[in-house]
This record gives structure tokens, sequence and C-alpha cells, in this order.
């Protein structure tokens, strides 16, 4: 299946997107353009909530956003920092999107403006942050890293018990 959206929120939690972006979200949905959310996790960490009231939410805010894309990546939700290094991870500058830091208001306007206003540059941006989304974010992906983390692991325990 494919999607075509204009823009891309990324949010480490599911609550986080309709807590801190839905007023823009949903001017961005009036003004014609299509949005996708892509959730880091769960959010099961800071939560007192059920995992079908977690799965409920976002299906809930979904329907009043109106998106046209939503995927969580199931990461492990205590581990994520919120740091230029990770960001960049997630988002290459220029290329799959733009990083604006958690005070950068000004920043974050321009670069709003700049995706709103360009059209190539959104369908630009759209296409780099899928490919990386899916060559690097991929479920297959993230188990095959998991594998290798544990065989490391166990590859240094053999070493010292052979000591």
């Amino acid at each position: 299946m494919s999607v075509q959206v204009d823009y891309f929120v990324l949010a480490a939690h599911p609550d986080d997107v309709e807590l801190f972006c839905s007023g823009t979200i949903i001017k961005m949905r009036a003004h014609g353009y299509a949005g996708g959310v892509l959730d880091l996790t769960r959010g099961k960490a800071a939560s007192s909530s059920t995992v079908s009231e977690r799965v409920r939410e976002p299906e809930a805010a979904n329907a009043i956003l109106q998106l046209a894309y939503r995927h969580n990546l199931q990461l492990p939700d205590s581990n994520l920092q919120d740091d230029p290094d990770t960001r960049r991870l997630i988002v290459v500058e220029g290329e799959t999107g733009f990083i604006a830091g958690p005070d950068d208001f000004d920043v974050l306007a321009q670069r709003v403006i700049q995706v709103c206003t360009d059209e190539d540059l959104r369908r630009r941006l759209g296409r780099n942050g899928r490919r990386r989304a899916i060559e690097h974010f991929n479920r297959d992906r993230i188990v095959e890293q998991y594998l290798n983390c544990y065989r490391a692991v166990l590859r240094r325990e053999k070493d010292t018990v052979n000591v």
C-alpha cells in the first residue's frame, strides 16, 4: 500500500502528536495537506493505561486529525534520548526533513512556512523520509539489530568464560 503525504511528524510517544501539534495538523489538513505520523514507541513506560487503551487513543485521534498515514515503530520506550545526535539518526537535515530544537520556535516557524510553500521540497522530503524509514526503521531491521546486540553479548560472555 502506498500513501501520499505532504509532511511527516515524528513523535516519541503516540499522545505527543495530540498534545503538542494537533492544532497545526488540523490547520494543515484544512489547507489540503495530507499528513503522516510516525510514533517511535508505544509510550508504555510513562503510562498507567492498558495496552488496548494505548491502541485506541491514536485511532480516536486519527479520526479527528484525519491523518493519511500513521505507524508506530514500537522502539523500546525507556531509552530514547532527545538530543542532537538522536535527532540526526532519524532526520537528515535538508534531505528527509528539518530539525528544530525544543526552544527554536523561530526556526520551526520558518521551516513550516518553507515546507508549506514549496511543493517540490515537500515531495522530495516526503520521498526521502519514506525511503529512510523503510531502509532504517522497519521491523525486520530492528529485530536484526537486536539479534546482533545479543550475539555480541554472547560472544563477550563466551570470551570471558574461556579466559
